[in-house]
């Protein structure tokens, strides 16, 4: 039991050290089958979170350049073609709509603007 504990606090401080490594498929495996508890998880990403943010939130913008009219058959995309997803389609933005866009982005001060 003891060596059993010792081996999953090892896995979860490799994982939430100071320059984390990767972790292997089996210690993926053991957080997601409960061996190292979500709670244990749950705290160390809180405290990762505090250590970096403190108590402030930071807000990412997605702006999609085009909405569907997508090729690819992805089965968890709403955009994925055949999808009857109810988003709404439009083509390709021009870059003066992309350039405004960021504009407005910049102005309310967002950390990041994804298209």
């Amino acid at each position: 039991m003891l060596e059993s504990v010792c081996r999953m606090l090892k896995t979860s401080e490799k994982i939430f050290s100071e320059t984390p490594s990767i972790i292997t498929k089996e210690e993926g495996l053991k957080i997601l089958n409960g061996v190292i508890p979500l709670t244990t998880c749950l705290d160390k990403a809180f405290q990762e979170r505090n250590r970096y943010f403190e108590n402030k939130v930071r807000i990412h913008i997605l702006d999609n350049i085009k909405n569907g009219y997508c090729p690819e058959d992805c089965g968890y995309c709403a955009q994925r073609k055949n999808a009857n997803s109810g988003v709404q389609e439009y083509p390709m933005k021009s870059e003066q709509e992309i350039y405004e866009d960021a504009v407005q982005a910049k102005k309310t001060e967002l950390i990041v603007f994804v298209w």
